[in-house]
């Protein structure tokens, strides 16, 4: 999952029919002080990422205590998350100069993770409201800072970073990420299956296949 967060003073959407013109079928949302959020999920998302993401955005210390230091969560304030599915957070622009979105989540299944995830954030106390999967919306906000923060859980899960190139999952650091081969981070797991169908996080920083 890849989430963008944004400390907000205020933020709104609303959903634009096929005529251009707001859709009567969907009541326009508002928050005051909180989170914005973009969701972006992918097909290997799911209830691990979802507690992950949920506990690590429920606890930022992102918003200003009585000295001005950014010490308070937004269950500290009383806050709220305006939630928005995007999918364009997964666009992959190596290649030409039209986005490609092979790595977003099919459908079916980012929406019911989406839902799943606003679900597993409303059990901490913290009210949410949402956009409208799959539909066109306009998104207003004012980024109070500016503060925005992006997170994603196949970099930043402990456990969570493999070769985004091979999708092989290593046991451990491979050599390989440092001279930039993906081929051969495939092969060195065929060689060892043991290697292979797990997860590292390298450090201190990311395999160079993923810059």
């Amino acid at each position: 999952m890849r989430v963008v967060v944004q400390r907000v003073s205020e933020a709104s959407v609303d959903v634009i029919n096929e005529l251009g013109t707001l859709d009567p079928t969907f009541e326009p949302q508002q928050i005051g002080p909180g989170f914005m959020i973009l969701v972006g999920v992918t097909d290997e998302d799911g209830d691990q990422q979802i507690a992950w993401l949920t506990h690590k955005i429920l606890n930022l210390r992102v918003f200003e205590d009585e000295q001005g230091k950014m010490n308070r969560s937004i269950q500290d304030i009383g806050g709220e998350i305006l939630s928005i599915s995007q999918f364009t957070l997964f666009a992959d622009v190596r290649k030409g100069n039209r986005p490609s979105f092979i790595k977003a989540g099919k459908p079916e299944h980012a929406d019911i993770t989406w839902i799943k995830f606003n679900e597993a954030l409303r059990s901490g106390g913290v009210p949410v409201k949402e956009g409208r999967f799959g539909a066109h919306m306009r998104v207003g906000l004012v980024n109070d800072g500016p503060v925005t923060i992006i997170i994603d859980t196949e970099i930043d899960m402990p456990g969570g970073v493999h070769c985004a190139k091979c999708q092989v999952r290593m046991q451990k650091p491979c050599t390989n990420h440092e001279r930039d081969s993906y081929r051969a981070c495939r092969l060195s797991a065929e060689a060892n299956p043991a290697n292979a169908g797990q997860i590292i996080r390298p450090r201190p920083e990311r395999p160079s296949c993923l810059r």
